[in-house]
């Protein structure tokens, strides 16, 4: 396998992709690509049905756009950042009317707001779990409510981490399947949705989910071992893969973060912009597979985000570097 660069872009503070089709907030101008499309002070507030949400900050106002880059609706009430799409069609957006914040039920069709909520759940909605639940949590505990704010169940973070836990709240919190795996240090706890139930305890940290498996890319307390761990939530059987010898041998010190499509590891480095990189891992060869060094001068690794055969990469420069999968190459 090996991807090709195919674009650099500069001075890019935002970027959001429908399918291939880039847009970009660069120095205070919207673009699709290499088009300018409106000049002034934008945000990404997220896509709805390949629809692209800018909120227009000069005007307060919610602009929608094509995948194309035309622009279908402005909405002046409102700033929505969309949310969740509910399977009636309507979404869940978190709004403000220029004087308030609020959460609310959307239809982008009508352009209708149908319900305003000033508050829901523990400290508004980390998640939403499926068309009736949500995941909402604060600094001391989680729990899951309906869409009527009743609390269908909860936990606190102290009563499953014990000493462990020092008030810094988790950010691991994936669902699979109606199950919930809360992750922190080293263990994770596989909930059910509907009950609260712990159902399975892991002495292991998850980060990423692909279909129904969750992965996770962390070494031991004193790097003797640097594993990728591989849960399989249906079957409940754990892989463990030692990848601290290829790691070295090709000088890499991957991040915790990373991407995973088709059962890949898109991993990136940021230790320094001299060693700025991204590349890829097979867990089922614990072998390296391809690698890129980054320009030096551009800082830490932002983000890596993979979708179809495309690779995009933000920087702390403010570059987006953007790669494409060769063709005739394995998946």
């Amino acid at each position: 396998m090996k991807y090709i660069k195919i674009n650099t872009i500069q001075n890019v503070d935002e970027f959001s992709f429908i399918e291939k089709n880039i847009f970009l907030i660069k120095n205070n101008k919207l673009f699709l690509s290499n088009i300018l499309i409106k000049e002034g002070d934008f945000s990404f507030f997220g896509i709805y049905n390949k629809q692209q949400l800018v909120f227009d900050e000069d005007n307060f106002h919610t602009l929608i756009y094509s995948s194309k880059g035309k622009l279908i609706t402005k909405i002046e009430e409102y700033a929505l950042r969309h949310i969740f799409t509910f399977n009636n069609g309507n979404s869940l957006v978190g709004g403000n009317d220029g004087k308030t914040t609020f959460y609310g039920i959307y239809n982008f069709t009508k352009n209708k707001m149908i319900k305003r909520y000033d508050n829901l759940g523990l400290n508004g909605i980390y998640q939403v779990l499926n068309d009736n639940l949500f995941l909402s949590q604060n600094n001391e505990k989680f729990g899951v409510f309906n869409f009527d704010n009743t609390c269908i169940w909860q936990h606190n973070y102290s009563d499953l981490f014990g000493s462990n836990y020092k008030g810094i709240t988790p950010t691991n919190l994936i669902n699979i399947k109606e199950k919930l795996y809360v992750c922190f240090g080293r263990t994770t706890f596989c909930i059910d949705i509907e009950t609260g139930n712990i159902e399975h305890t892991y002495k292991d940290y998850f980060s990423v989910a692909e279909n129904e498996f969750l992965y996770g890319l962390k070494p031991t307390d004193k790097r003797t071992n640097f594993y990728i761990t591989i849960l399989n939530t249906t079957t409940q059987k754990i892989e463990r893969i030692d990848i601290l010898d290829e790691l070295k041998k090709h000088n890499i010190y991957t991040d915790q973060n990373f991407a995973v499509q088709n059962g890949l590891i898109y991993f990136k480095q940021s230790m320094g912009a001299d060693v700025a990189r991204i590349g890829i891992l097979d867990p089922k060869t614990a072998k390296l597979i391809w690698k890129y060094d980054l320009p030096k001068g551009s800082g830490q690794v932002g983000s890596i985000q993979v979708q179809g055969d495309r690779i995009y990469v933000h920087t702390q420069d403010k570059t987006l570097h953007i790669f494409e999968k060769q063709k005739n190459t394995i998946a």
